[in-house]
């Protein structure tokens, strides 16, 4: 059996991949049937580690135990319906060490014989904005943008290196370059899988500037979202993604210094992908180089704010006592805050 793993990178459309092929019933390729199309927990569950558990805050042992449990399952399942290819695809994998990746070549050594391993690339630019709002959508309160540099070279050497060079498929995220321009397509068309375009699921999850501004300006200043709190969490993210407007992007300038400073690594990533990144896009009055420039952009966007909440309020009915006391409490908390003393 061919076990092909998709790694990522991460921002390069790996939910719809996920998604599409977590449902799509392909012949002779199985999907690992985990609890979600992501297999992030499954890899933690599989390789250990300080990962493990992470955002859904399961304890080591409950990992073990439906790990331990999907391996029963997918085990019977093979038995009884052999294929020739099992698909696992897990983004966190593109950054994960290099001793995690041998755990995981360990495990499938069980069942594969072969492997194809695939992963899309990103232009430095558009990532690093990508990879930025996502880490704010999940808490960064910091402008960070130098850190989360993707060093190409030193994790896609590492694939090279634990699979073989001739097994690793590197291809650039870009419209252009992928098969009927579409990152899922292209992912079939490259393992050889027979899929259905109507079975395509889209996940566009791009907050507009002012919307990524907004939650900025809370993850900095904030105090009123439990961040630890996935649900809590989430509900503000998409409250906020409601909030239409600009495309959000960094100042070139920035971009091109960090492209310079990292020529090596570009040079190399090049050449193993056989083409080259598409240039920076151009500059606008938009974009951003600081915190300020965010802040800025989230005064700006308080009437839509405004109107948010005006609308989350009349949409809120109380169902009970206790309820109404809470919508109650929260009018208070919000008036409190919003108060300013007057001049004198």
């Amino acid at each position: 059996m061919r076990g092909i793993i998709h790694f990522g990178m991460p921002k390069t459309g790996s939910s719809s991949i996920q998604d599409t092929f977590h449902k799509a019933k392909i012949p002779d390729f199985r999907y690992f049937d985990w609890n979600g199309a992501n297999h992030s927990n499954l890899l933690a569950g599989i390789v250990g580690g300080d990962n493990a558990p992470f955002i859904q805050k399961m304890t080591r042992e409950r990992v073990r135990n439906r790990v331990a449990d999907w391996r029963h399952r997918f085990e019977e399942g093979i038995a009884r319906n052999p294929v020739g290819n099992i698909i696992f695809s897990a983004e966190r994998l593109y950054r994960s060490s290099p001793d995690k990746k041998r755990a995981l070549k360990a495990f499938l050594d069980q069942y594969c014989n072969s492997y194809l391993v695939i992963g899309y690339i990103r232009a430095p630019g558009s990532f690093l904005q990508s990879r930025f709002q996502q880490n704010v959508k999940t808490g960064l309160d910091q402008f960070r943008v130098k850190r989360a540099w993707p060093r190409y070279r030193h994790h896609i050497s590492e694939f090279d290196a634990i699979f073989g060079a001739e097994n690793v498929v590197v291809r650039l995220f870009d419209r252009a370059h992928l098969h009927n321009g579409d990152v899922v397509q292209d992912f079939a068309h490259v393992i050889g899988a027979d899929l259905d375009p109507a079975d395509i699921i889209t996940a566009n999850e791009n907050l507009s500037l002012e919307a990524l501004a907004l939650l900025f300006t809370e993850r900095v200043h904030g105090d009123g979202v439990d961040r630890d709190s996935l649900a809590s969490n989430r509900q503000l993210v998409t409250r906020l993604a409601a909030v239409k407007g600009r495309k959000f992007s960094f100042d070139p300038a920035m971009i091109d210094a960090l492209i310079t400073e990292n020529s090596g690594d570009i040079a190399w990533i090049e050449e193993r992908m056989g083409t080259r990144f598409p240039p920076t896009d151009t500059p606008s009055d938009n974009t951003i180089g600081s915190a300020k420039d965010l802040f800025a952009h989230a005064r700006e966007a308080q009437p839509v704010l405004n109107e948010q909440i005006m609308q989350a309020a009349a949409e809120y009915t109380a169902e009970t006592p206790r309820e109404i006391a809470r919508f109650l409490e929260a009018y208070a908390t919000g008036s409190a805050h919003l108060a300013k003393p007057r001049a004198r």
